[in-house]
């Protein structure tokens, strides 16, 4: 076996267990797990190469796989007629979407994660690693709600721990819009499913 093989091997056995623990781990994962998942990633990698950075990615993928067995998927990646990957249920008529573009009055936004139905979408989540900026990342998704996709739910989750005065904005988009919800994955004992069920509704979609 060559070199790059045996790595990518090595690869594809690493993000199979990952994804078989999110999926068999659903329904009882904690927030807190969630977030420790990412972070010993950073961690390892440091201890491995004295580098812990670039690796931002791996949060949408933690969250955009979870959703996806979540949502009982279990059909294989296709492309859109624009070759964009998206993940479709026929049993429910839903669509995954990892990072989906989307223009409205001439603004661009590519949303981490969406779930859709007959083309409007019914649930999006921002991932952020660490959240600094509430305002900006609230108005990238009040931008996407001013177009055709009006009615959504949508949900902001972060992986590591936030300033007390970043959580008091927080709670003032919460109060003012009660459409979109923050999860704050560390440090959080209940499991991600019914922090996600709560806060998202997102078994609702799988009955609309």
């Amino acid at each position: 076996m060559s070199g790059v093989s045996c790595k990518l091997n090595v690869n594809n056995v690493y993000f199979e267990q990952l994804d078989k623990l999110l999926k068999d781990d659903v329904k009882t994962i904690t927030c807190s797990e969630m977030s420790d998942l990412y972070f010993s990633f950073g961690r390892n990698l440091k201890n491995l190469t004295g580098i812990s950075a670039n690796y931002t990615w791996l949060s949408e993928f933690l969250i955009f796989r979870y959703v996806y067995h979540y949502l009982c998927f279990n059909e294989g990646a296709i492309l859109d007629e624009n070759s964009r990957v998206q993940f479709q249920n026929n049993r429910d008529g839903l669509t995954l979407i990892p990072n989906k573009t989307v223009t409205v009055n001439g603004n661009t936004q590519v949303p981490d994660v969406v779930v859709m139905k007959n083309d409007s979408i019914l649930r999006l989540i921002s991932v952020k690693t660490t959240m600094l900026k509430v305002e900006e990342d609230f108005e990238r998704i009040s931008n996407i709600r001013a177009g055709v996709h009006s009615n959504f739910r949508s949900v902001t989750v972060t992986f590591d721990e936030m300033r007390n005065s970043t959580k008091l904005k927080m709670q003032e988009v919460e109060l003012d819009y009660e459409w979109h919800k923050y999860i704050s994955l560390k440090n959080e004992k209940h499991t991600f499913y019914s922090v996600l069920t709560e806060k998202l509704k997102l078994k609702e979609v799988l009955l609309q």
